[in-house]
C-alpha cells in the first residue's frame, strides 16, 4: 500500500479485493503492520458513501480485543468521514454518519456480549443488573475456589493413603507447604484457557500418563536430561579439582572434590546404561551429597590464592545446582521407582 501523488492511497491487489469483495463471508489474514486496519476502515467507508444502497454506520458490528483498538478504529472512521466531507461539503449522508458514529457498535468482543445479554436478559434468565467481573475479582474468586478445593481434599479420609492427596502435596508442594502445587494448578489452568478446547487439552494431557508408551517416552527424556546435567556437573567438579591441585589452589578441598567428582562420574555411567533399572538409578542418585567445607581441613592462607578458592567455590556451587535436583526429583524417588518396577 502506497500513497499516490494526489494523496490517495494506492492499494495492493489483495487489499483492493478485501475492500471491494461483497456478498460473501470474507476472512483476511495478514501480518502485523500490513495495513489490516486501514483496509477495514476503507471497506466500511466505501459502503457508507456508495450511491447505490449505502449502509448506515449503525449497520456494522466491529469487534476488537482491546478498548484501545476499538477507540483507534472509531477514530480512523471519523477521520475518513471528515476527509470525505471536506471534498463534499454539505453532504447530508456524510454528516449523518458522523453524527451516528458515537453510537456505532464498535467495541471489544466482551463489551458487545455484555450489551447483547443485557438487552435480551429475559431470554437468558440473567439479572439485567449483572456486571462483568474484573480481572482482580476473578483472581480472588479463583483463590477462594482453590482454597475450598484443597480443604476438601485435606479432609478426605483417603488423603493420607499411598498415592493420595498428601503424596501429591509432598511431591509438588515445595518448601512452602502446598504453595508449589497451587502454582502448578494455576499454571495448568492459565495454559488451558489460552487454547480453543481447555477441557479437551487437560483430558489429553492427563491421558498421556495412562499410556505406557507415552510414560516411557517421558522417562527417556528425563533420563537424557539427567545424563546431560550429571555430565556437566562432573566437568565442573573435575575443573574445580584441578584448580585445587595447582599452585595457590585450596589444596585442603582436593579430597572432598575428588569424592564428589567420583560420585558424579558414577551417576553419568549409570544413567548412560540403555536398560538401567529404576532401583539402580535411585541407588546411585542417593549417593549425591556435598560436604560442609567449613568442617573440612583448614586452609593454608599463607600460600592460597583467594581468587582461586572463590573460583573453586563457584564451580562447585554450579555442580550442586545441577546434581541435587536429580537426587531430589522424580528419578531419585524410591516410591516411584518401586512402582515402575511393579508396572
Amino acid at each position: 500500500m502506497t500513497l499516490s501523488g494526489s494523496g490517495e492511497r494506492e492499494w495492493t491487489p489483495d487489499q483492493r479485493r478485501a475492500i471491494e469483495e461483497d456478498g460473501c463471508s470474507l476472512l483476511v489474514s495478514a501480518a502485523a503492520g500490513s495495513g489490516k486496519t486501514s483496509v477495514l476502515v476503507e471497506r466500511i467507508i466505501s459502503r457508507l458513501v456508495r450511491e447505490r444502497d449505502p449502509y448506515d454506520v449503525g449497520d456494522f458490528l466491529v469487534v476488537t480485543f482491546t478498548d484501545a483498538a476499538a477507540a483507534e478504529m472509531r477514530r480512523r472512521i471519523a477521520d475518513a468521514l471528515a476527509d470525505k466531507l471536506q471534498s463534499r461539503p454539505g453532504d447530508a449522508n456524510l454528516q449523518r454518519q458522523l453524527a451516528l458514529l458515537p453510537r456505532a457498535a464498535i467495541s471489544t468482543l466482551h463489551a458487545f456480549c455484555k450489551r447483547l445479554l443485557r438487552r435480551f436478559f429475559h431470554r437468558s434468565d440473567l439479572d439485567p443488573c449483572f456486571e462483568v467481573m474484573s480481572e482482580h475479582e476473578a483472581l480472588l474468586l479463583r483463590d477462594d475456589v482453590l482454597d475450598a478445593l484443597f480443604e476438601k481434599q485435606y479432609a478426605d479420609p483417603e488423603a493420607g493413603e499411598p498415592g493420595g492427596f498428601l503424596d501429591l502435596v509432598d511431591r509438588y508442594g515445595g518448601d512452602q507447604g502446598d504453595r508449589g502445587l497451587r502454582q502448578l494448578i494455576e499454571a495448568l489452568y492459565n495454559q488451558s484457557r489460552s487454547l480453543p478446547d481447555p477441557t479437551g487439552w487437560l483430558a489429553s494431557a492427563s491421558a498421556a500418563f495412562c499410556d505406557r508408551v507415552a510414560v516411557q517416552a517421558w522417562q527417556a527424556e528425563l533420563l537424557r536430561q539427567a545424563r546431560f546435567k550429571a555430565l556437566e556437573a562432573q566437568r565442573l567438579l573435575s575443573q574445580a579439582l584441578r584448580l585445587c591441585r595447582q599452585p595457590g589452589g585450596p589444596a585442603n578441598l582436593a579430597d572432598i572434590l575428588a569424592l564428589e567428582a567420583d560420585v558424579a562420574g558414577q551417576v553419568v555411567a549409570t544413567l548412560a546404561q540403555p536398560d538401567v533399572q529404576a532401583g539402580d538409578r535411585v541407588s546411585v542418585l542417593g549417593k549425591i551429597a556435598f560436604a560442609d567445607l567449613k568442617s573440612g581441613p583448614r586452609a593454608d592462607k599463607d600460600i592460597e590464592d583467594p581468587a582461586i578458592r572463590e573460583r573453586v567455590r563457584e564451580l562447585r556451587n554450579a555442580a550442586k545446582k545441577a546434581l541435587l535436583p536429580l537426587r531430589d526429583g522424580p528419578l531419585g524417588d524410591p516410591e516411584l521407582a518401586s512402582r515402575a518396577e511393579v508396572d
